[in-house]
């Protein structure tokens, strides 16, 4: 996925805008973290579709090891299994309402001050602003 490796290289970021601009469709634009007087780095990230996003603020964070979440990255990840994907399983009933050959997938993005997860079928659509 464009853009992954390098938003995972920066030491944090901020959520600078979240919003719906069409039914089902959340874009979540994030910025680089920097010091000193240099120009960070935007980012977009659209998802046309979700069956769930949370934003949570930073101090709510569980911090324990967790030897059951299965994820890559480390400000963005890709969880192949979480305690939100069982959650949105389980409380939304996301895969019975969408074709099973599809699967669902948990999105993070771990900012300095909130936390977005996604819930969604679809990779998003990362654009550099």
């Amino acid at each position: 996925m464009e853009y992954f490796e390098e938003i995972n290289s920066f030491w944090g970021i901020y959520i600078t805008n979240i919003g719906e601009a069409k039914d089902n469709e959340v874009t979540i634009k994030i910025s680089q973290a920097i010091n000193g007087d240099l120009i960070p780095k935007e980012y977009s990230i659209r998802f046309e579709s979700y069956a769930s996003y949370a934003v949570i603020n930073e101090i709510y964070t569980n911090t324990d090891s967790n030897d059951y979440e299965e994820w890559v990255g480390r400000l963005f990840c890709i969880y192949s299994k979480s305690n939100y994907l069982d959650y949105i399983r389980k409380d939304a009933n996301a895969e019975g309402y969408h074709n099973f050959e599809r699967q669902l997938k948990h999105y993070a993005f771990y900012c300095l001050n909130h936390i977005v997860h996604v819930a969604t079928f679809n990779e998003p659509v990362i654009t550099k602003n």
